[in-house]
């Protein structure tokens, strides 16, 4: 992976991370946005893989959190994208955002695989800090799908 690739993929996740202020906190960034944090393979994949969105997850204990992050989202000025999936939003600047929530209730996964990639999740310092999946996490995710 080159440095060009992983910035570019760090840049486009922080720039979907700083819009949504303290809801950042409570996600881990999945999906193909993330792939060039995962390998340090030089030339594996040169350019990240051509994606649309950005992809999180976050771990919700009741449809009342679910909501609860959804209305903080709209406070930050994302708008909800009704058509292709119920969890897609659009950023204030534009980017594509696509949230899923893993919680065991109504309009949750529920899937324990969600969970321990939630729970194996890395740390990227920048500002602000994301938490994107592990290589397992990312594994054992699309082993699922």
């Amino acid at each position: 992976m080159t440095d060009d690739a992983r910035a570019a993929a760090t840049e486009r996740i922080l720039r979907v991370a700083r819009a949504l202020g303290d809801v950042n906190e409570r996600l881990v960034y999945i999906g193909a946005s993330v792939l060039p944090l995962l390998v340090d393979v030089e030339q594996r994949l040169a350019a990240p893989r051509s994606t649309h969105d950005v992809d999180a997850v976050a771990g919700t204990a009741s449809y009342t959190a679910r909501a609860t992050i959804e209305a903080s989202l709209r406070r930050s000025g994302f708008r909800h994208h009704v058509g292709s999936h119920a969890g897609r939003w659009v950023s204030p600047d534009g980017e594509i955002f696509d949230l899923s929530f893993a919680g065991d209730h109504l309009g949750g996964t529920g899937s324990a695989i969600d969970a321990l990639a939630i729970a194996s999740a890395v740390l990227l310092l920048g500002e602000p800090s994301v938490r994107h999946l592990s290589g397992a996490g990312c594994f054992l995710m699309k082993t699922a799908a």
